[in-house]
């Protein structure tokens, strides 16, 4: 199935995409286009948070820390004003006081709700590595059938190993392998008949060695002609 990213392509696999689709209850392909799309996003502004840290002659951590140093000053004024308004007699310490205290009430909740949000993604996360193995494994187990099917192999052992090399370190299908390695073969028995016509017709006694009459069936026999 096709996700288009950055302008390119990419085919997933459709048996992949379905089971992830039954454990994540939702179009992973869309999931993945809406990350990806996210991540691209992200880079674009961490560049240009870069540029701006620069220009003020800091590094990234310390131009976010005076962003956010900024922010909770506002914010705190925000609230003082919102508790000058509820409790008007109020003192500015205490006003602060209440200030402050609601916000870190406010952060704490926030916190929690972003533990409880990481918690549901890492669940999903196990939920999505588990389907994808599983996907894997049937999908391995599927393509070795067809390989004892096409091959006759019905045992482990009797795998040629260049058969298993060529799944393990080429990433190969073993049908795909067991072809491979067939021709492989081929190429070997053909390369061995062309050397021994070679040794033939060069060998002592042969039509190319010598003029000597060979049309007689005893002495083409003698000599493997």
């Amino acid at each position: 199935m096709p996700l288009v990213y950055n302008g390119q392509q990419i085919l997933l696999p459709a048996d992949a995409v379905q089971a992830l689709t039954g454990a994540l209850g939702a179009n992973p392909v869309e999931l993945l286009q809406k990350g990806m799309n996210y991540d691209r996003k992200a880079e674009r502004e961490m560049r240009v948070l870069d540029q701006y840290a620069e220009a003020a002659g800091m590094n990234r951590q310390q131009y976010l820390e005076q962003l956010e140093g900024a922010r909770n000053e506002q914010l705190l004024s925000a609230e003082m004003e919102q508790c000058r308004a509820e409790f008007p007699d109020t003192p500015d310490p205490a006003l602060k006081a209440i200030a402050e205290g609601r916000m870190a009430s406010r952060r704490a909740a926030e916190a929690q709700a972003a533990e409880q949000q990481r918690a549901e993604l890492t669940a999903m996360q196990q939920r999505i590595d588990q389907t994808v193995a599983q996907a894997r494994e049937e999908a391995n187990i599927k393509a070795w059938d067809e390989y004892e099917t096409i091959a006759n192999v019905h045992r482990p052992e009797d795998v040629p190993p260049r058969v298993m090399e060529l799944v393990n370190n080429e990433g190969m299908t073993p049908v795909a392998a067991h072809w491979r390695y067939q021709a492989e073969l081929n190429q070997q028995a053909v390369r061995i008949a062309e050397k021994n016509q070679t040794n033939r017709q060069t060998s002592p006694g042969s039509v190319a060695g010598n003029e000597s009459d060979t049309s007689d069936p005893f002495l083409r026999g003698l000599l493997g002609l």
